[in-house]
């Protein structure tokens, strides 16, 4: 078994929500937000203010007062709401992550900071593109873990490439440092042995929160679970809520037919 008591964790990112009606979002876009690499996240993440999404801060702050490791920074790109992301520069933040990430094998875990509601002008899903390629070259061992806005448009390739999702829980987002540390939690309790993560958490039923206030809502689970028994969801997904601006949706995603996964953040 690797010893994993200062574990190896590579941090990367691509985080933009997407309008595919607007203009092309282009490389310009992302340089004049955040466009890191190497060395120089983890420098900006443990910088008094950050000019990276919170997300990013958060993990790393949680994994340096948790215990020893080694961030391992590959690349992060992040830019603010606009049109699809041009397919090229989409291909050259693979091509960079893929050679930063197989030169920093072998990593003992993975951090993503994702949006999860991204296109280009050539792909649907490039957060699945992007997490499968992480999948390819670490292998199927290695935990990855990645936070995604509450909305995020989960395809069953993202699902079957990591091991941790964690959405927003606020709109505003206001929590989006605290998910980030919640993230680091979830990885520091993959990285424990099995024994360790048996003895601190023991197998019992999940509870199901919302993403109001953190509370338990059992006429809204109730709800939930009739519409998945009397629908039959067709390909992609299906959002359930109301108009009040501060509660998240809860999300249907689904392949063909009956339900297939529920992400409820």
């Amino acid at each position: 078994m690797p010893d994993r008591s200062s574990p190896r964790v590579a941090l990367l990112g691509f985080s933009i929500e997407c309008n595919r009606f607007a203009p092309p979002a282009t490389k310009a876009h992302f340089l004049a937000r955040t466009y890191l690499e190497g060395d120089a996240i983890v420098s900006e993440a443990r910088s008094p203010t950050p000019t990276m999404l919170p997300e990013t801060p958060g993990f790393v702050a949680a994994m340096d007062a948790s215990g020893p490791w080694t961030p391992v920074g590959i690349a992060l790109a992040m830019t603010e709401p606009n049109g699809p992301v041009e397919h090229a520069f989409f291909v050259e933040l693979l091509d960079t992550i893929s050679r930063r990430l197989r030169a920093a094998l072998p990593v003992d875990a993975v951090y993503i900071c994702a949006h999860g509601a991204g296109l280009t002008t050539e792909e649907d899903d490039p957060d699945g593109v992007l997490f499968e390629m992480v999948r390819q070259i670490v292998g199927p061992d290695v935990p990855i873990a990645a936070t995604l806005d509450l909305h995020a448009n989960v395809s069953e390739r993202m699902v079957q490439s990591i091991d941790v999702f964690i959405g927003y829980r606020t709109n505003p987002h206001l929590d989006m440092r605290e998910r980030g540390a919640e993230g680091a939690g979830e990885m520091r309790a993959a990285l424990a042995p099995v024994e360790t993560r048996l003895a601190e958490n023991p197998p019992r039923p999940r509870r199901q929160i919302s993403a109001e206030r953190g509370k338990e809502t059992p006429a809204r689970r109730r709800d939930l679970t009739a519409f998945i028994g009397e629908h039959d969801v067709p390909h992609g997904h299906k959002c359930i809520g109301n108009s009040d601006s501060y509660l998240a949706s809860q999300v249907i995603v689904a392949t063909s037919g009956k339900t297939k996964c529920i992400v409820v953040c």
